[in-house]
């Protein structure tokens, strides 16, 4: 039996919690511009996914969504997958029952978004390993977190449903999606 312990006295939860509504912000504008139909509502407080997202038609509710969203900045050069850590993946699977869709957004050097269909995921073309990442984020005071092990699926880019690059203007908060429908993968519509 593997034990994950993440020390919660040394995490930074308004620089955290600060990251993860301008994320929200990001991703629902990302969202509103290339789906039109699309409203989106912020999850609050501690739970699975980041975002629930509607879509409707002539006023009739069409489709439903869960959402989880990751920023990372890394050189997108060097890598042609993206991680989800196995217990992420698994727990959004869960609590995606039915038709809900189950969606994976990845936020890269506030510059590109991938967006992911966990459900329609060909894990055969994944590699699933160990990595070794650190317990948590947002330490105070620049503290040296503790790195551990995580069973983690790097997801390659090409199963991405859409992709493409956004401008972020930190001051007024606005997102702009210069080219809206840069990659759609065959029988995908979270519209």
């Amino acid at each position: 039996m593997v034990v994950f312990m993440i020390d919660t006295d040394n995490i930074d939860f308004d620089r955290r919690e600060k990251k993860e509504l301008e994320d929200y912000i990001i991703t629902s504008q990302i969202f509103s511009e290339i789906f039109p139909k699309v409203k989106t509502e912020k999850t609050e407080g501690w739970s699975i996914q980041d975002m629930d997202y509607s879509a409707y038609c002539y006023n009739v509710l069409e489709e439903v969504g869960k959402v989880e969203i990751k920023s990372r900045n890394q050189d997108v050069t060097k890598y042609t997958d993206i991680p989800l850590k196995v217990n992420k993946y698994c727990n959004m699977i869960d609590l995606c029952t039915g038709d809900t869709r189950c969606i994976y957004v990845v936020l890269l050097n506030e510059s590109e978004f991938l967006i992911f269909d966990l459900k329609k995921l060909d894990l055969g073309a994944c590699t699933i390993r160990n990595w070794e990442i650190n317990t948590t984020q947002y330490v105070i005071n620049n503290e040296k977190a503790v790195k551990q092990k995580y069973p983690t699926i790097f997801i390659p880019k090409t199963q991405a449903v859409y992709n493409g690059k956004f401008n972020y203007n930190k001051t007024t908060g606005k997102v702009t999606v210069p080219n809206k429908r840069e990659k759609k993968a065959k029988g995908t519509s979270i519209q």
